[in-house]
């Protein structure tokens, strides 16, 4: 008699959809935040039109901020580029780690894994990845969190957009914006080195804040990751 093995590996489907179920809570904090990128590009004199083009080209919110504020202010196009670039400097952090998990996939399927790469994919979907959850179909989980969060950032760009300036200054969804970093390292921390790195990154970016063009952002993030590059590779030494 013949046995009939059934398989307990999820399907992509569910897999999609476990991804996207985990991202849910946090998508209605990143649309205030897309809103916020939106009104912020109006606001460095970008069309409407370019104002979308460029929200597609980045999707990276906090280089948008970053970019769009250094615009308005003046600032020379290499230190807007610098800026932006030093802001996501996290991301190659990010794609050394998950990497492995996406190693046999092809250099064009790898591309485009990276352009949805942001925070709250790589936290979420390493999460899981590392709670090891049984047939777990790595592709499809990803692709649930990191296009939901496409799909809530972007029409919070196009509401931002449209709604230009009329947006009452008394909701303060700016707020949103440390919240979802703030919650997003709280659980990302995991060791000395990353709470190191953390509380360099915090008080340079507070003692440089009077720096022109937001320069103590960049400074302080380069110190960070400096700084906590150095103290994980001398733990591992000692």
């Amino acid at each position: 008699m013949s046995t009939i093995c059934i398989s307990t590996t999820p399907s992509r489907r569910a897999s999609f959809t476990a991804g996207l179920l985990d991202v849910a809570p946090i998508l209605l904090s990143a649309l205030p935040f897309g809103i916020i990128c939106g009104v912020g590009a109006l606001e460095a004199g970008m069309s409407a039109g370019q104002a979308v083009l460029f929200s597609f080209a980045v999707f990276a919110g906090s280089s948008q901020l970053i970019a769009t504020q250094f615009i308005a202010s003046g600032a020379p196009t290499a230190v807007v580029v610098l800026a932006a670039l030093a802001v996501n400097l996290r991301f190659l952090m990010y794609s050394a780690a998950i990497s492995p998990e996406f190693s046999r996939r092809s250099l064009s399927e790898k591309l485009g894994l990276s352009y949805l790469l942001t925070d709250q994919a790589f936290a979420i979907s390493m999460r899981a990845f590392n709670q090891d959850r049984t047939g777990l179909r790595r592709i499809s989980y990803y692709m649930g969190a990191a296009l939901g969060l496409l799909a809530a950032f972007q029409l919070g760009n196009l509401l931002g957009i449209s709604l230009g300036g009329s947006l009452p200054a008394g909701w303060g969804i700016d707020f949103s914006v440390p919240l979802i970093f703030c919650a997003l390292l709280t659980t990302a921390i995991r060791n000395r080195s990353m709470a190191l790195a953390a509380v360099i990154a915090a008080l340079g970016s507070m003692l440089l804040c009077g720096l022109p063009y937001m320069l103590g952002v960049f400074i302080s993030a380069v110190l960070a990751i400096i700084v906590g590059y150095a103290h994980a590779e001398r733990s591992h030494a000692a």
